[in-house]
């Protein structure tokens, strides 16, 4: 495991931490970042305020999950993978905007959390099972499918067995009868399950590449097949780093992509130095 400094902090409060809302609720700093872009850029456009009504985000996630449902519906009745690549693409629309409505409407609950994930887990699952029921249409030679596809079940198993340990530790803390059971499981999902940018990259790359391998089969060009498996492999690779990071704690998380973000600042300086030296230009100033 990468060896993590303590948090540096500026002022009374902490500069580094104030800068970003999102890592006061203890996201990384790569998370936070991603999380500030997305909601500027929705709030920006105007969908958050379309969508600014009571329990908007949490219908927002419904619909994903209806879409996911209607999914399995549509493939009883049609067998297109074509219509599922639709209608999966649409419900994962929903994966997108459901948190930027949440945050900026300031509607974060545990049960949206619970139901974010679920509806991720409905689609990741379902897109394993049309490339298994369509079996007897991949060529050979890319049955190597299956085994990107193994591997990704397993850690994803992996990173639910972690939080199921991490809400055992959780709950150590809490006393009391049953009724508190609900608040206790609330207060963990609001602070500990969270989506992370090494999460949503994961979900993109595997989304990405099902749905090229399921058109490239469906539409029987061998190209597109191939460009789905090579994105499964780089969701591969985003899986890792996924699992790396659920098993540190959030304040270890916290600590070791703020060492990683000092480090990228570290080689910025010196490529700048080095250019200084030769007598480039330097981009950034002419920028």
């Amino acid at each position: 495991m990468a060896k993590i400094y303590p948090l540096r902090r500026h002022g009374a409060k902490g500069e580094f931490l104030s800068r970003m809302p999102h890592m006061l609720r203890g996201d990384d700093p790569l998370t936070a970042k991603e999380k500030a872009a997305r909601d500027a850029f929705f709030k920006k456009i105007g969908v958050t305020r379309v969508f600014s009504f009571p329990h908007a985000a949490n219908c927002m996630t419904f619909l994903g999950i209806a879409l996911a449902g209607f999914a399995l519906y549509d493939y009883w009745r049609t067998a297109s993978l074509m219509r599922q690549v639709v209608i999966l693409g649409l419900a994962w629309i929903t994966d997108i905007l459901d948190g930027p409505i949440a945050r900026n409407n300031n509607a974060v609950t545990a049960l949206g959390t619970a139901l974010d994930h679920g509806r991720d887990y409905a689609i990741f699952s379902w897109m394993i099972a049309l490339a298994v029921l369509n079996a007897r249409h991949i060529p050979p030679s890319l049955h190597m499918i299956y085994a990107l596809y193994a591997v990704s079940v397993a850690a994803l198993l992996a990173v639910f067995c972690r939080h199921l340990l991490a809400y055992a530790a959780f709950r150590k803390n809490a006393f009391g009868n049953e009724s508190r059971e609900k608040r206790v499981l609330a207060q963990f999902l609001r602070q500990r399950v969270r989506t992370t940018v090494t999460a949503r990259c994961c979900m993109v790359l595997f989304v990405v590449g099902s749905s090229l391998f399921l058109v490239g089969i469906e539409a029987g060009l061998p190209a597109l097949a191939v460009a789905g498996v090579t994105s499964t492999c780089l969701h591969l690779l985003a899986l890792g780093a996924y699992l790396f990071e659920s098993f540190l704690e959030p304040h270890q998380r916290l600590l070791f992509y703020q060492q990683l973000l000092r480090r990228g600042k570290k080689v910025k300086v010196r490529r700048r130095n080095k250019r200084k030296k030769r007598g480039e230009p330097d981009s950034s100033d002419s920028a």
